[in-house]
């Protein structure tokens, strides 16, 4: 698993409460990212501490397919020479788009797979 993924999963048993409470904040996520910044998002080249950490928080959750009152944010961070490109949010929001799209489409793979006959 690359740096910029981090997840937590719930284990057979965990009630919601207890899973709650492991899920760290978007703040306590932020400043991890400060102190051990994860790869360019565009580019993948290492970026050093004290470059600028972005937040993603979409706010049409419908289009995402995230459950209703389900807050989903993303940390990341551009190193200098993707921060100057033009169109630099949108193409933020087509890897960001990609990637959630990938994990929708494991997380169906696995619940198919698992099914109980």
């Amino acid at each position: 698993m690359s740096k910029r993924h981090r997840r937590i999963r719930a284990l057979p048993g965990d009630c919601p409460g207890a899973l709650k409470r492991q899920l760290p904040t978007l703040a306590a996520l932020v400043r991890q990212a400060r102190q051990d910044p994860p790869p360019c998002l565009l580019c993948e080249e290492s970026v050093g501490v004290g470059t600028t950490v972005h937040t993603f928080t979409p706010d049409d959750t419908a289009t995402w397919g995230i459950p209703r009152g389900l807050l989903v944010s993303s940390v990341y961070t551009l190193c200098p020479s993707c921060e100057a490109l033009e169109h630099v949010h949108t193409r933020v929001l087509a890897v960001l788009w990609q990637e959630w799209q990938e994990r929708q489409a494991q997380l169906t793979e696995a619940r198919t797979a698992f099914r109980w006959n």
